[in-house]
C-alpha cells in the first residue's frame, strides 16, 4: 500500500514539472507568453531560415567554437521583423539561456534541436502538433486550444491526487476495523460539547492572517501600477507635451510637426501596450520616454544615406512630409519598426 502511494505521489509530481515546462527539446518547440501565432527557425551548416507565416528569409551565420551568431549584427533587427515579437518579450523568454545577445540565445537553442529547427507557440501549447511549415509547403491546420490535449495533464494529475486521498482513506478505515473494541458500560446521554472558544479564535486570527497578506500584495501591485504610470506621463508631459506648446506659443512649424510626430508615435505604443494589442517596438518607446534608450539600440536606423529601395513606401512618405517642413530627424523614437536619424 505505502509503494501504491509512493508511486502516485511521484507521478503527480513528474506530470506537474511537464506542464511547466517552456521548452520542449525532444520536440523541438518552445512557448512564449503572449505570442500570436506559430513561427520557425531553422539553422542549417551556414544560414538561419527565420518564419513566420508566409514570411521568410535566410540569414548568413558565423561560427564561435560551439557557439554560432549572425554574420551581420545588424540583421537582428529583421528577425524580431519576421518573428513578430519585440526584443524585451524574447529576452525575457530566454533570460535563463547563456549567450552574447538575445538572437544568438535563439540560434544556439534552435542550432541544438532535431534537425536543426525550433518552432516558437504561444504559452501553453507545447504539446500542440506543429502548425509552422517551410516555405512552399501545404500548411497543416492548426489545432486551438480548445481543441488540443492542454487539458489531459491537469486532469490526471487531479485524478492521481484523488486516489491517493481515496487509498490513504480505505487503508486508515482498515486499520481501525482490525483493533477489537473495548466495551464500556453505556453512559448516558450527553449534549453535544461545541469546540472550544480557543480553537475558532485562532481560525479567526489565521483567515485574518491570511486576508491581510492578500491585501497587502494587491495593495503594492496596484501602487506599483500607478507608480510606473505617474512616471511614465510625467515624462511625456516634459518630453513632448509642454515643447510642442512652446512650439505652437512660437509659430516654429518644424518643431510643431517633429512633436506631434512624436506624441502619435508614443501616444500610440502606450495605448497598444493597455489594451494587450502591443507592437514589437512599443517597449522600446515606452522605455526611451522614462529614460532608457538601450530599447531602441536593436532597431534598424533610416538616415540620408539609406538606400531608397530599403526604406518601407510608408516611410518614405512620412520622410518627405518631415522634410518639406524643416524636419532632420523623430530622435531615438521608433517609427514603424525605424528609427528616422539625420534624414
Amino acid at each position: 500500500m505505502k509503494k501504491i502511494i509512493f508511486v502516485l505521489s511521484i507521478l503527480s509530481l513528474s506530470l506537474t514539472g511537464i506542464a511547466q515546462s517552456a521548452i520542449d527539446a525532444q520536440k523541438g518547440l518552445m512557448s512564449i507568453p503572449g505570442y500570436s501565432g506559430n513561427a520557425a527557425v531553422i539553422v542549417k551548416r551556414d544560414t538561419v531560415k527565420i518564419q513566420k507565416d508566409e514570411h521568410a528569409k535566410e540569414f548568413k551565420l558565423v561560427h564561435h567554437g560551439n557557439t554560432i551568431s549572425l554574420a551581420n549584427p545588424e540583421d537582428s533587427s529583421q528577425v524580431y521583423n519576421i518573428l513578430d515579437i519585440s526584443p524585451a518579450q524574447l529576452a525575457e523568454a530566454l533570460k535563463d539561456n547563456a549567450g552574447k545577445t538575445t538572437v544568438d540565445k535563439l540560434l544556439d537553442i534552435a542550432g541544438k534541436m532535431r534537425d536543426g529547427k525550433l518552432v516558437i507557440k504561444k504559452e501553453g501549447t507545447l504539446n500542440t502538433t506543429d502548425t509552422t511549415v517551410e516555405e512552399g509547403a501545404q500548411p497543416a491546420i492548426a489545432v486551438t486550444e480548445t481543441q488540443s490535449n492542454n487539458w489531459l495533464i491537469p486532469a490526471i494529475c487531479g485524478l492521481a491526487a484523488l486516489i491517493i486521498g481515496f487509498v490513504i482513506g480505505k487503508s486508515m478505515s482498515g486499520k481501525k476495523e482490525l483493533i477489537a473494541p473495548v466495551i464500556d458500560p453505556i453512559p448516558a446521554a450527553l449534549p453535544d460539547t461545541p469546540a472550544p472558544a480557543s480553537e475558532s479564535v485562532q481560525k479567526l486570527k489565521a483567515d485574518n492572517k491570511e486576508l491581510k497578506e492578500k491585501n497587502k500584495l494587491i495593495t503594492e501591485k496596484t501602487q506599483a501600477l500607478i507608480s510606473g504610470d505617474e512616471l511614465y506621463y510625467n515624462q511625456v508631459f516634459n518630453k513632448i507635451i509642454l515643447p510642442l506648446q512652446e512650439a505652437i506659443d512660437s509659430g516654429n512649424e518644424a518643431a510643431i510637426v517633429k512633436q506631434l510626430n512624436l506624441a502619435a508615435a508614443h501616444f500610440s505604443s502606450i495605448t497598444r501596450t493597455k489594451i494587450r494589442k502591443k507592437l514589437k517596438y512599443d517597449d522600446a518607446n515606452i522605455q526611451l520616454v522614462t529614460g532608457n534608450p538601450s530599447f531602441t539600440n536593436e532597431f534598424t536606423a533610416i538616415d540620408g544615406n539609406t538606400p531608397i529601395d530599403k526604406i518601407p513606401s510608408n516611410v518614405r512618405t512620412l520622410i518627405q512630409i518631415l522634410k518639406k517642413n524643416g524636419v532632420t530627424e523623430l530622435d531615438d523614437t521608433i517609427i514603424q519598426g525605424y528609427k528616422l536619424k539625420h534624414i
